[in-house]
């Protein structure tokens, strides 16, 4: 036997008892949660049902008791990347009420500062939800429709991934 030969049994002896040492050792723990994907996807699909309600809610208070009015944009700023506009309005009983509008909520972007503005809110609460009056039933219900196809999208995988019975 040639120095090479036995180089190369002692290498391949020196590697057998590394696999043998190697699969004598514990291994780690696994948790077994058979229903931890069914719940995580029944949470998010229950999250997103939640949102759908409450933006189908908003939209519909808007569109049934909106109440419209003339506003003057007095201050335009950006805040972590998100354009606002300060829009002043004042309400049928003589309140004025100042209220921040994201840009995503308007149809035509305000011209600036001074700029006279037709916007919408719920009679019930002039100070929460204002946007653009005059926005379409369809651009109403791109969100609710959004996140109700996302929920029933997380209930098909959440029912696609329960465990099975063994048969």
């Amino acid at each position: 036997m040639g120095i090479w030969n036995r180089w190369m049994a002692a290498l391949e002896d020196r590697h057998q008892k590394r696999m043998i040492a190697a699969s004598e050792q514990p291994r780690p723990r696994t948790v077994n949660l058979p229903w931890g994907c069914t719940v995580l996807m029944a949470v998010m699909a229950a999250f997103f049902a939640a949102f759908a309600i409450f933006t189908i809610n908003l939209e519909r208070d808007l569109a049934g008791g909106g109440v419209e009015a003339d506003g003057v944009v007095v201050r335009e700023y950006t805040s972590n990347k998100i354009k606002y506009f300060d829009v002043a309005f004042t309400t049928p009983d003589g309140r004025r009420h100042v209220t921040p509008i994201e840009l995503d909520h308007w149809h035509d972007e305000p011209d600036g500062v001074g700029s006279r503005v037709s916007i919408e809110y719920p009679e019930s609460d002039p100070d929460g939800t204002v946007e653009q009056a005059g926005r379409t039933t369809a651009d109403r219900m791109v969100l609710p429709i959004i996140a109700s196809v996302a929920s029933l999208i997380f209930l098909i995988f959440a029912y696609r991934l329960r465990p099975k019975r063994p048969r």
